[in-house]
């Protein structure tokens, strides 16, 4: 059977399998050395012993016999801040979503039920109030 390793589990216990989950979502028992072996990404071809119990099919890895180059990992991704790019316009937004977060409660509060019209009034006060804020250019 072939297997596309996806994660690697140790095992919960001292003395019980790791555990391989494939590509496929199902999870495959392994030796815990014979594990260590392994890498998230690699494809194997392995003999496996299935048995069913209390209506759960169990999956065993009896024995490896083709164990793949692990995939290469993809690249890891440009770092452009916690919140995604740092341009202004992104600034904008998290500052208008968190003033509008902050504010909507205490509106519903005092109002009732915010129309589209009131919301879309709040969002435009917010952009005013960063614009003439935190969005200045010096």
């Amino acid at each position: 059977m072939e297997i596309q390793i996806s994660k690697i589990y140790p095992p919960k216990q001292s003395g019980w399998s790791a555990s391989i989950k494939a590509q496929d979502g199902n999870y495959y028992g392994v030796k815990e050395d014979v594990a260590k072996s392994l890498a998230e990404g690699q494809t194997i071809t392995a003999d496996v012993k299935m048995q069913e119990k209390n209506g759960k099919t169990y999956r065993d890895i009896i024995k490896i016999h083709d164990a793949g180059p692990p995939a290469r990992p993809a690249a890891p991704a440009q770092s452009t801040g916690h919140y995604g790019s740092n341009d202004g316009a992104t600034a904008e937004r998290i500052f208008v979503c968190g003033f509008v977060n902050a504010t909507a409660p205490k509106v519903y509060e005092k109002f009732g039920a915010i129309s589209s019209d009131q919301l879309t009034a709040l969002v435009m006060v917010a952009r005013a109030t960063w614009e003439e804020t935190l969005g200045k250019k010096s």
